[in-house]
């Protein structure tokens, strides 16, 4: 079950994801200035250890024995893992971007259950929730939408008609996210490559109208591939 904050601030009501938990001990590791530190970087974006010691300026074992700490406590976890400089890179985020501490969980049952129509909304359900993670993560859309620009590009001199999609999808994902990092939706004219976006990407339309799925279609098992004037999908 899904936990929240309900935060009123300004004459505005927020909702914030939140950790139920039951003991300080559970806190106990970010009791350390510096693993606090650590959290909060890993609270806005997942990073790899070398990386927060260079923004941090923190030796880099002083950063791992922290993020250890973090990790074994069940704070942080890894997200995922990328080739760096000839070695695997460990990402890892933090699970919640915030505590509550309850002295006795038995109380929960004694509230009443009320609606909460500001903020988000309604609450993702186990599968969607794993669909859509990391692209949602607590409450804030951490992705971009590329849509195929509507001016002759890339080889074929195509123009994408399907930009509508990525407002379908805005509406969708609005739903669920609190926030959303600027800008949210982008040309593929826009952008030289894939490798210069270092985040999450959901790409609309096929590799003739968007030249970064172009891109991406050779990395994919199942893949779109030209036969006899058409497009097909090819495993």
């Amino acid at each position: 079950m899904d936990s929240f904050l309900q935060i009123s601030e300004n004459g505005k009501n927020f909702r914030i994801p939140t950790k139920l938990v039951s003991s300080v001990s559970e806190l106990r590791p970010l009791l350390n200035e510096t693993a606090w530190n650590i959290f909060i970087e890993l609270s806005k974006n997942a990073s790899y250890p070398a990386q927060i010691a260079k923004k941090l300026g923190l030796h880099e074992q002083k950063v791992y024995y922290y993020i250890n700490q973090l990790k074994n406590a069940g704070i942080i976890e890894v997200q995922k893992t990328e080739e760096m400089h000839g070695a695997l890179a460990k990402f890892y985020r933090a699970k919640t971007g915030s505590f509550s501490l309850v002295a006795d969980m038995g109380k929960l049952k004694e509230g009443s259950d009320f609606s909460f129509s500001e903020g988000v909304g309604k609450s993702l359900d186990a599968n969607a929730k794993e669909f859509l993670d990391p692209f949602i993560h607590n409450g804030k859309l951490s992705a971009q939408i590329i849509v195929g620009s509507p001016d002759p590009h890339g080889p074929y001199k195509a123009r994408a008609r399907d930009a509508h999609l990525a407002v379908e999808l805005a509406a969708f994902f609005g739903i669920f996210a609190q926030s959303f990092d600027y800008p949210m939706i982008m040309l593929d004219t826009m952008v030289p490559n894939l490798e210069s976006l270092n985040k999450n990407l959901i790409i609309v339309g096929g590799p003739v109208t968007n030249k970064l799925c172009e891109q991406l279609n050779e990395k994919m098992k199942l893949r779109f591939v030209p036969s006899g004037g058409n497009w097909i999908i090819h495993s």
